[in-house]
């Protein structure tokens, strides 16, 4: 049975973990030999701190269970602002060590696939409530009827909400646009082969030409 990590040896791990961002690195050409020499290190720094010692294989477990439990932390968290509606939510328990501060938590918004999908036309509405088209809407609307306050527009400027959900939007504008010039240019490339082989199958068809002409 695994001995469970104390207070202590869960800050040490963190500290130590933070200092190597490679074994996060998700570049296609990030080098595996890096990665594999920053886990060995990271053992070596941590068992030199812990009583109890650990494998590379044990601490690379655990370093999935940390990012796991705090994607479901932030998950639950985004729940909450969407669910209020006005960017006051429960606060995130602090870390000893802000592993946002060194590492990319990707997809802290699907919950294990689950909550990404359900959420992303709300994010797409709050975008809209956010934005100074929306708000300028709400304005007109609010001073045409009775029934909604200042009160409840001031809720649609949702504060953190507002900087979480320009930055979904924004990454997945770039991801169409990455899409879009890769398209473009996988399309350059065929017309380049297209042109090659049509080049060269005129410069056969000349030496066969000349080789015609010449047993004549």
């Amino acid at each position: 049975m695994a001995v469970e990590y104390t207070s202590d040896e869960q800050i040490a791990f963190l500290q130590i973990v933070a200092k190597y961002p490679i074994i996060e690195e998700k570049r296609t050409d990030a080098n595996a030999i890096e990665k594999k020499e920053a886990w060995a290190n990271i053992s070596i720094e941590f068992n030199a701190k812990s009583n109890v010692k650990r494998t590379i294989t044990e601490l690379k477990r655990h370093w999935e269970r940390v990012k796991r439990d705090r994607k479901i932390v932030l998950a639950n968290e985004w729940r909450e602002l969407l669910a209020t509606g006005d960017g006051e939510a429960v606060p995130v328990p602090p870390m000893e060590v802000e592993i946002e501060d060194h590492f990319e938590i990707d997809n802290i918004y699907d919950s294990d696939g689950i909550f990404m999908n359900q959420n992303l036309g709300e994010v797409a509405e709050v975008a809209e409530t956010i934005s100074p088209d929306s708000k300028n809407k709400g304005t007109d609307a609010a001073s045409g009827s009775s029934g909604i306050s200042s009160k409840r527009a001031k809720k649609r400027q949702l504060g953190p909400l507002e900087a979480i959900t320009k930055a979904r939007l924004e990454l997945i504008e770039r991801e169409k646009e990455q899409i879009v010039e890769l398209h473009s240019l996988r399309m350059e490339e065929a017309q380049y082969r297209r042109d090659a082989a049509k080049l060269l199958l005129q410069q056969e068809q000349e030496k066969l030409r000349k080789l015609r002409n010449l047993r004549k």
